[in-house]
């Protein structure tokens, strides 16, 4: 089939001047960037569609694993309504699919036994109902909505653009000219794509956008087509049957109610307060109004009839019979009308639904009659008599009847209305079903019509999608009798006792009409009949090592299981267990139990986390038997390298006992962790199993090591460490040494300890004054005789004597001022030395005498030059020595002098302003006595 999603982009190579390559280059990744934006917003899409029945799925797969399916369980499983969807679905694809060049498979309805086409009419309300119902399974949301949008835009969608409302899908297409056959636009029809989009698509109708289209726009678009004067008639309310009659057909006036309740619906569980669903509310309620006040429910013989005129009046006698596939439709209209008006038991729509289907189970079951087939007979007259010879039993109005019969049990939790949904289900596999060619016959009575109609066989396999859902809808809950949810059984003396309730359980949504919200109601039938198998599990290797099974003879199904010492203690035994009947799933649970000996372990004295060689301990059980009966058993310790020991024990009822033994372990055990077994046996049968974990250790040990882990060349490293003995009865001889390539001299020690004696050891370790490396290892050795028990390598940083932190000279100072010389060094060693500090080959003095372990700031000051005309730069070369005269650092600076305001003063501008001062002294001196002397 053409997927509507997919996408291929053709681009052409051209060749431009100028700035068009520039264009045609942007254009390209534009769209590409377009293209990804669309694959990557379509694949969150599915992603977030999917999510939910993926999660669904692991789960029911996860709950449902059995470890071992049996042929018989195979056919249990086996799922009795979509089992033929793949056959049958071969069978129309391969001999119904139509020439019609579109960009979506269509195909034709009518053919004959073997599939051979008899009229070439394309029906879209075919092509519509097959994602709905036989594909259902097979396409997700957005599959549903591209495909939708690939069937408005075919023949089969009209579109006048003359008028308002002038749209919609049309009758029929006529695959021999590809023209449009029929134009009339029948309300079901459009009805039909409504529900295929709500019911395919649901919550998902604002998520989905395919070329700026949502789900939720065509589903107001066809519904404002529906509510308009097109269908509408808002006079004597109702809706026509098609746009050029005036005639009301029940049928389509209930799918409609149906249509506009499921709007409701969805629309209040989005939580969208839109228009559409008050006008899908009102119409629902005026249409129901109508059907149920006038003639048309026959309140007095009980009934829908099948069609009036517009004022709901009658004329023609046919006009008032009574068709199976209308008053089918007539029930599941009620019953989904009583569930959004409050649900109540006492309503009028439930009672109106029940009163019907006895009506047609007395005038229309085909076995009340005198037929030979569990089906229903197509049609009766007003007062329910027989339209001779019109008694014929088809496959669509049963395929209805079904549904609505399965639907009554659903939300009535009466088994009555389920049976009677799988004797029709029986009727289509024995007598309906053609197994030569994998498709439904139409008819098989008055007439027998082998034909296979492609509208007929969607119809039943929309039912049947809806009778596998309420078909699983079972469940298998067990309990036992003591509490816990994992109980305790003693061998030999409990027994498990398990009681089982085998039921199909749903939930009912139903519209509160007192606090307007939505809310639940379980709907529960308890399964009378049937068999629950069990099958019982080890919990250590998964081996099934029993299988029982129980008739279900009433509503709850006791196990009573013998808990014998042939099987062994342990917990988490597996009890798997499945339910079934021969007209509902199979539902499974899994329990789980331990089998213990009534032995329990209250605590064990005297347990070591180390058990060091030599050492004998005592080690005590405290054990309770919780058994009714004393029990004699042989008890017994064991484990690698540790001497093992079996005592014969008696354990009195309700009594705790106290088991002793000597724990020792072997002077040559190797070290390491071990599992320390207590096994408490009579004869083949264990009773109780304590395993401890017990690590083993030397007979000494060290602890507390601590080592200096920087020192200089030619420095000490001091180190210390505990040594213990661990026996209590004797000595230890022990020879410790330290080994390293850059030791001055590698140490030998001989260490004897007492018994129970801890030493505290400290060494002090010599390097040599060579070493040129940054890091040494040094080795320590604990040896035992010529046994090396432990052997520790560690290092140790060897950083130089002396570190410059930092330094720091001026680059410029003021004439005669002084100049600041900094020196920050640390010295790694541990005692203080003395140094020297040289400025141009001449010692100074600084602020310290020595250098201290640490952090040190040396400071000394010089004065460049106090001349005020010395422009000249000064050069300085700083050298620090260490006591034996050897450099450790040496630094060149040079420093700029600056004139300072003063020296500017004193010795530029003075001089020069003070002699033309006294010469403007005189001067003026001279004048005034010229003036006098005149």
């Amino acid at each position: 089939m053409y997927s509507s999603r997919s996408s291929v982009f053709r681009v052409k190579k051209t060749k431009k001047m100028g700035k068009n390559w520039k264009v045609l280059s942007f254009l390209i990744v534009l769209t590409m960037l377009l293209n990804i934006l669309y694959v990557y917003d379509f694949y969150n899409q599915n992603l977030t569609e999917n999510s939910t029945f993926n999660q669904n799925n692991e789960l029911f797969e996860e709950e449902t694993t059995l470890p071992e399916l049996s042929s018989e369980l195979d056919d249990i499983l086996n799922d009795p309504f979509l089992k033929n969807f793949s056959d049958i679905w071969q069978f129309f694809n391969t001999n119904y699919e139509s020439n019609l060049n579109l960009q979506i498979s269509t195909y034709l309805r009518n053919g004959d036994g073997g599939g051979t086409i008899i009229d070439d009419k394309i029906y879209p309300v075919d092509n519509l109902l097959l994602y709905k119902s036989l594909l259902k399974n097979e396409v997700d949301a957005y599959d549903t909505y591209s495909n939708y949008l690939d069937l408005r835009v075919s023949p089969f969608w009209y579109d006048g653009n003359s008028q308002e409302f002038d749209y919609g899908f049309i009758n029929s297409v006529d695959e021999s000219d590809n023209a449009v056959y029929n134009d009339t636009r029948y309300l079901i029809d459009n009805l039909a794509a409504i529900d295929l989009l709500i019911e395919n698509i649901g919550y998902q109708i604002n998520t989905i956008n395919i070329g700026g289209q949502k789900p939720a726009d065509s589903i107001e678009e066809l519904y404002d087509l529906i509510g308009s004067s097109i269908f509408w008639d808002n006079t004597y309310k109702g809706f026509y049957d098609h746009n050029s009659t005036n005639y009301k057909y029940t049928e389509s006036n209930l799918y409609a109610i149906l249509i506009s309740l499921k709007i409701k619906n969805l629309l209040d569980n989005l939580n969208i307060n839109d228009p559409l669903r008050d006008q899908a509310e009102l119409l629902a309620n005026e249409t129901m109004t109508k059907l149920l006040a006038k003639d048309i429910w026959d309140q007095t013989n009980i009934g829908f009839k099948y069609y009036a005129k517009r004022d709901w009046t009658g004329g023609d006698p046919g006009m008032n019979y009574k068709y199976l596939s209308v008053n089918a439709l007539g029930i599941i209209t009620l019953i989904e009308y009583w569930l959004e008006t409050g649900m109540q038991t006492t309503s009028k729509y439930i009672n109106y639904a029940k009163l019907l289907y006895d009506k047609m189970e007395d005038y229309m079951w085909s076995p009340n009659l005198g037929g030979i087939y569990n089906a229903y007979e197509y049609s009766r007259t007003r007062f329910w008599g027989e339209i001779s010879p019109n008694s014929l039993i088809d496959l669509e109005a049963n395929a209805l009847m079904m549904y609505a019969c399965s639907r009554l049990f659903e939300v009535t939790g009466n088994f009555t209305y389920y049976e009677r949904a799988w004797e029709i289900y029986e009727t289509f596999e024995s007598e309906f079903y053609d197994v030569s060619v994998n498709a439904y016959r139409s008819s098989i009575s008055n007439p027998f019509n082998d034909d296979k109609d492609f509208h007929a066989n969607l119809v039943l396999c929309d039912a049947y999608n809806k009778a596998y859902e309420l078909y699983n809808k079972t469940t298998l809950e067990a309990s036992y009798n003591i509490s816990g949810d994992i109980p305790d059984f003693i061998f030999n003396q409990d027994t498990l006792n398990l009681t089982s309730i085998y039921a199909y359980k749903t939930q009912i949504q139903f519209y509160n009409t007192t606090t307007d919200v939505y809310e639940l109601k379980s709907v529960v039938y308890e399964i009378t009949d049937g068999e629950i198998t069990y099958l019982f599990k080890k919990p250590d290797n998964g081996m099934l090592f029993d299988t029982v099974s129980t008739p279900i003879i009433s509503k709850s199904t006791t196990l009573i299981y013998n808990i014998t010492d042939q099987i062994s203690i342990g917990n988490n035994y597996y009890l798997w267990m499945y339910a079934n009947t021969s007209k509902l799933g199979t539902a499974f649970t899994l329990k789980h139990f331990n089998v213990i000996s009534g032995l329990v372990n209250v605590g064990i004295l005297g347990l070591p986390k180390t058990l060091y060689q030599g050492p004998t301990l005592n080690v005590t059980l405290q054990i309770n038997n919780t058994r009714k009966d004393n029990v004699m058993l042989n008890v017994s310790m064991g484990s690698q390298d540790i001497y093992n020991e079996t005592q014969l024990v008696g354990l009195d009822s309700l009594v705790l006992t106290n088991i002793t033994f000597n724990l020792t372990a072997k002077l040559d055990a190797k070290i390491g962790t071990y599992e320390l077994i207590f096994d408490f046996t009579e004869g083949d049968i264990l009773y109780l199993r304590i395993v401890e974990i017990i690590k083993i250790g030397y007979s000494f040990d060290y602890r507390d090591f601590i080592y200096e882990s920087r020192t200089v060349q030619g420095g000490n490293i001091q180190l210390s460490l505990k040594l213990i003995n661990f026996l209590p009865n004797s000595s230890q001889f022990l020879n410790m040494s330290f080994r390293g390539e850059h030791l001055l001299h590698n140490v030998f020690e001989e260490i004897t300890l007492v018994k129970n004696e801890i030493r505290n050891l400290y060494y002090n370790l010599q390097l040599s004054n060579l070493i040129i490396i940054n890091s040494t290892e040094i080795t320590m050795n604990i040896k035992k005789g010529d046994t090396i028990f432990y052997n520790k390598t560690f290092t140790v940083q060897i950083v130089p004597k002396f570190e410059i932190l930092s330094v720091s000279f001026p680059n410029s100072v003021p004439q005669g001022g002084y100049a600041d010389f900094i020196l920050v060094i640390r010295n790694n060693q541990k005692i203080s030395e003395s140094f020297s500090l040289y400025v141009n080959g001449a010692q100074v003095n600084t602020n310290l005498a020595g250098l201290g372990p640490g952090d040190n700031k040396i400071i000394t000051q010089v004065i460049p030059s106090i001349f005020p005309y010395d422009f000249q730069i000064k050069a300085y070369t700083f050298t620090l020595r260490d006591n034996q005269g050897d450099i450790i650092a040496q630094y060149y600076y040079e420093v700029a002098l600056e004139l300072t305001t003063f020296n500017l003063i004193i010795f530029y501008v003075l001089p020069i302003i003070i002699p033309i001062a006294i010469l403007l002294f005189y001067k003026n001196k001279e004048i005034q006595r010229k003036l006098l002397r005149r």
